[in-house]
């Protein structure tokens, strides 16, 4: 579909949705490799960790990866207007 015909609001929802997409993929991989990673060092050096304690990670990154994508994503508009007006004003 092209951009230019549905307007500057539909471009900027769409790149906001997939820089979300993008951060809350990145944060999940990082969550389920530090938890991962600690559960196995737990595992195998016998470290104590209670469950919930194993999960601190993960979680850790899910916030910080919500936080980031709630102001990253609005901090990129100007730089999406510009893009959509460049790609534009030739058609």
């Amino acid at each position: 579909m092209n951009p230019c015909k549905s307007g500057v609001a539909a471009f900027l929802s769409e790149q906001q949705a997939s820089f979300r997409n993008k951060r809350m993929a990145k944060s999940l991989v990082c969550g389920v490799v530090g938890s991962g990673v600690l559960i196995g060092a737990d595992a195998y050096l016998k470290l104590g960790f209670s469950p919930v304690e194993l999960r601190i990670p993960f979680a850790l990154c899910l916030v910080s990866g919500f936080l980031s994508t709630s102001v990253g994503s609005e901090t990129r508009n100007a730089e999406s207007v510009r893009a959509f007006k460049s790609m534009c004003s030739d058609a």
